[in-house]
């Protein structure tokens, strides 16, 4: 896990930005690490992918991204949710 790159999109002075970062660097941006995706979630089967990511207090995620873990933040997600 410390050694995979995750893309991080989240607003920077008002504009959205996608970064490719390490797990420290995510940690360094102040989202300390809470847990990992468990295989399920109450009743359901989490995705493969997804299984043993951690998971960072702040960003939502990890989110399948087809090539990598993507986190957003709650201001990105809303806004590419509208």
């Amino acid at each position: 896990m410390p050694d995979s790159t995750y893309k991080l999109v989240h607003m920077v002075d008002g504009h959205m930005q996608a970064e490719r970062l390490t797990f420290a660097a995510i940690e360094a941006l102040g989202y300390p690490l809470v847990g990992a995706v468990e295989p399920r979630s109450g009743r359901y089967t989490v995705r493969a992918e997804l299984q043993g990511q951690p998971k960072f207090a702040g960003p939502l995620g990890p989110m399948w991204d087809g090539d990598c873990i993507r986190y957003e933040d709650v201001e990105t997600y809303r806004t590419l949710s509208a």
